[in-house]
């Protein structure tokens, strides 16, 4: 799992030194900077596939348990509402 950057979180006094530094470590910390944030897109990126196909699963899993109560509803062995069914005291 990611973890927030440093550079997100820079200090006030950090920032006033950024004019000493060189070309040369500017360009250097910009691409460090950057190699982070790719870093970080990349494992959020992970995630959000690991929840897409989690979500698939869960959306199934549902569908066939409605299914299944619906069918057990048909048969008279439960009292499950659902939402396209008005409660019974209407």
């Amino acid at each position: 799992m990611a973890t927030l950057a440093w550079f997100l979180i820079v200090p006030k006094h950090k920032a006033q030194y950024a004019s000493l530094m060189s070309d040369t470590d500017q360009i250097t910390a910009l691409q460090e900077r950057l190699a982070h944030t790719t870093r970080q897109a990349e494992d959020l990126s992970e995630v959000v596939a690991d929840q897409a196909k989690r979500l698939d699963l869960l959306e199934k899993r549902v569908a066939s348990l409605l299914a299944l109560a619906r069918e057990t509803s048909a048969q008279g062995e439960g009292s499950a509402q659902f939402g396209d069914q008005p409660p019974p005291h209407w």
